[in-house]
C-alpha cells in the first residue's frame, strides 16, 4: 500500500538524520534551502534571551488582522495585536483583552465597550476607541474583500456604508477615548461571542492608516501593533520573527524571541523535530506520533477533533453542480479505512458542519454509506453514462472530469485526495488532484477559483453562526456559490434567537440540509498532533477548537533554564 511505502521511508530518513546527528554532522533544513536556524538557539546564554523555535505547513498570506483569512496569519496578528475580547479556551467565555467590561441594553441591541487607557501602539501612540471604530469601518467598506463582513451585517446602518450610499453607520458611536458602543439594528444572539470574540476582532491603527501613510497591503507586511510581541521581520515563505514588546500593559512575555518557521511539507516538518531545528509544530504526521513520544524532550498532545476536511465544490461549475455528482462522490469513497489506515486510527471518519463537542452539533446526522454499486447507481439514474467507452461518464455533453486542489506538502490531504482519486474512477469520475504552494490554496479559496477545494473552510467550531459565512446566499465566504431559501431563514432566525435550545433546533435543522445538499464534503476528521520540547512551561491548550491551538497563550508561556 501507499501509506506502507511512506513509513518506511519515513522510518529509513529518521534513521540517518539520527545517525548524523550523532556523528556531528550538521542536518539541513528539508525544504531544499539551507538551514538558517543554526543561529535560532533556544538556549538563553548569558543575555537572557528565551527562543521559541515554531514550524508550521502553510504561510500566512496578511498579517492585518482585518484581512487575514486563514490560521497562520490570524495567529500572529493575536500575538502582536491586543483584541477587543478573546474566548477562553477551556469555557469559551470571553474575556476583555483590550475591553475592561463591557455591558449590554435590555433589549439586547446594544453593545457598550468600556477600553483600558493604557494601552500603546508599538509606536507609542495611545490606543483609544476612535481606533476601534476606524477598524469596524474598514470592514463595512465598499471596497472589503475579507472575510468578516457578515459578522457585522446586522450593525445598524451597515448596509448603507457597504453600498456606499453613507460613510458613517448610525451603530458605531465613540463616546469617548475609552468608550465606545455597537447598536445592532437586530437582536444578534452569537454577536459578542461570534463577531468580536471568537475569531476576535482585532482593532488596528488610524493613526497609521487613515491618512495613507502606510496602505492595508503594506500594513499586512509589517504591522504596527499593540499587543504583548512586536513584529520583527518576515521573509515571506520562509521565516517569520516577533519578539516582546517590553512596554507591554500586562505582564512581559517571558519567551522573549519568536520564529515562526514556514516548512511546507509534513514529512521535512517531522524531520525538524526530530533533529531539534524546531522546538514545536501543530502539524506532526499521524504516522510518527509514536516515535516522538519516544523522544524523552518531546511532549506529544493528540488533541480533539475540529470541523472535518473534505472539499468546498463549486456549484456553478457543471459537474458539481448537479446533485447526482455530490451523492456519488460521497457513497463512493470508503472514509472507514482512511481513517483507519492512512491515519492510523487517530482520525475518524467525518460528519456533519459542526465539530464535535460543540453544543450545536448534531449527531443523529446519518454517515453516507460506503456503497460503489449504489454511487454508480445514483449516477446512472441522474442521466450520466459512458457514451464513448473511455470509463468516464457524461451528461448532455457535459464529461464528469474534475479538479480538486489541496496544499502540497500536507500528505495527509494530498493522500486523500489521491485516495478519493482512485475510488471515484472506478465509478466513472475523472478526478484529478492538484496540489498547490498554502498561498495559492487561500487566495483560491477567497476567490472562487476553484472546482473543488481543500480545506473547505465551511464549518462551526465555537459558534453556530459561523456557518452563515459559509452557507448564507450573501455570506461573505460562500465562494462555493450555494445558495438554499430555508438555510438562509433558518441562519438569520439563529441570529435572532437568544434560547439556546430553540437555536440548538435551528443549527440541527441547517446541518441536516447542508448534510442532504452537500455543497461541501465533510470526510475525515484530521488528527492534530501537537508537539512542544519540554522546556517550555505554561498553559498548552489542549484543543484545536480556537485560533493557535497550543499557542493561543504562547504569551504567558516560559523556558527552563
Amino acid at each position: 500500500m501507499k501509506q506502507m511505502k511512506r513509513l518506511s521511508v519515513m522510518a529509513i530518513l529518521m534513521v540517518l538524520v539520527m545517525m548524523l546527528a550523532a556523528c556531528g554532522v550538521p542536518v539541513p533544513a528539508g525544504d531544499g534551502e539551507a538551514s538558517d536556524t543554526g543561529s535560532m538557539s533556544a538556549d538563553t546564554g548569558d543575555t537572557g534571551e528565551k527562543t521559541i523555535i515554531i514550524g508550521t505547513l502553510g504561510e500566512a498570506q496578511t498579517l492585518n488582522p482585518v484581512i487575514a483569512n486563514e490560521t497562520e496569519g490570524t495567529w500572529r496578528a493575536m500575538m502582536m495585536f491586543e483584541p477587543l475580547l478573546q474566548l477562553d479556551a477551556e469555557t469559551f467565555e470571553p474575556f476583555g483583552r483590550l475591553a475592561t467590561s463591557w455591558e449590554v441594553s435590555d433589549d439586547g441591541l446594544t453593545y457598550t465597550f468600556s477600553l483600558r487607557d493604557d494601552v500603546m501602539w508599538h509606536d507609542g501612540v495611545p490606543t483609544t476607541a476612535e481606533d476601534v471604530a476606524f477598524t469596524v469601518y474598514q470592514i463595512l467598506s465598499p471596497d472589503y474583500t475579507g472575510p468578516h463582513y457578515s459578522d457585522w451585517a446586522s450593525l445598524a446602518g451597515a448596509e448603507e456604508v457597504k453600498a456606499g450610499d453613507a460613510t458613517e453607520a448610525e451603530g458605531i458611536q465613540v463616546i469617548d477615548d475609552t468608550t465606545i458602543s455597537f447598536t445592532l439594528k437586530e437582536v444578534n444572539a452569537p454577536f459578542l461571542v461570534n463577531t468580536i470574540a471568537s475569531t476576535p476582532f482585532i482593532p488596528i491603527p488610524k493613526h497609521i492608516l487613515e491618512d495613507g501613510a502606510m496602505s492595508m497591503e503594506d500594513f499586512g507586511v509589517a504591522p504596527v501593533g499593540n499587543g504583548p510581541y512586536k513584529f520583527v521581520s518576515w521573509e515571506i515563505g520562509n521565516v517569520f520573527e516577533m519578539e516582546a514588546n517590553p512596554d507591554y500593559h500586562g505582564e512581559v512575555p517571558k519567551i522573549t524571541r519568536v520564529i515562526h518557521r514556514n516548512i511546507p511539507d509534513s514529512q521535512t516538518l517531522v524531520v525538524a523535530l526530530e533533529a531539534g531545528e524546531i522546538d514545536s509544530s501543530l502539524y506532526a504526521l499521524p504516522t510518527v506520533a509514536d516515535a516522538l513520544r519516544e523522544k524523552e524532550n518531546l511532549e506529544v498532545l493528540v488533541v480533539p477533533f475540529n470541523v472535518p476536511n473534505g472539499f468546498k465544490y463549486n456549484l456553478e461549475n457543471p459537474v458539481l453542480s448537479d446533485l447526482a455528482i455530490r451523492k456519488a462522490i460521497a457513497h463512493a469513497v470508503d472514509n472507514e479505512i482512511y481513517a483507519s489506515e492512512f491515519l492510523l486510527g487517530l482520525g475518524a471518519p467525518g460528519l456533519g458542519s459542526v465539530a464535535p463537542g460543540n453544543w450545536a452539533y448534531n449527531a443523529d446526522l446519518e454517515p453516507y454509506a460506503y456503497d460503489p454499486e449504489l454511487a454508480a447507481q445514483i449516477l446512472a439514474d441522474g442521466g450520466w453514462a459512458d457514451s464513448d467507452g473511455d470509463g468516464i461518464v457524461e451528461k448532455d455533453g457535459v464529461v464528469a472530469r474534475v479538479t480538486a486542489e489541496t496544499n502540497a506538502g500536507n500528505v495527509m490531504r494530498e493522500d486523500y485526495c489521491t485516495y478519493q482519486q482512485a475510488a471515484l474512477l472506478a465509478i466513472g469520475i475523472d478526478w484529478q488532484c492538484e496540489f498547490k504552494e498554502w498561498s495559492v490554496i487561500v487566495n483560491d479559496a477567497s476567490t472562487g477559483n476553484f472546482e473543488a477545494i481543500q480545506p473547505q473552510w465551511a464549518g462551526a467550531t465555537v459558534e453556530p453562526d459561523e456557518l452563515y459565512q459559509a452557507f448564507h446566499t450573501e455570506g461573505s465566504n460562500n465562494m462555493g456559490q450555494y445558495s438554499n431559501a430555508e438555510v438562509d431563514e433558518l441562519l438569520e432566525q439563529g441570529r435572532l434567537t437568544v434560547d439556546i435550545e430553540e437555536r440548538k433546533v435551528i443549527y440541527n435543522r441547517v446541518q441536516e440540509i447542508v448534510h442532504d445538499e452537500l455543497p461541501v464534503s465533510y470526510d475525515w476528521y484530521r488528527p492534530f498532533i501537537s508537539v512542544v520540547d519540554k522546556k517550555f512551561e505554561g498553559p498548552w491548550l489542549k484543543n484545536s477548537m480556537l485560533t493557535g491551538g497550543l499557542y493561543r497563550t504562547l504569551y504567558e508561556w516560559d523556558m527552563s533554564q
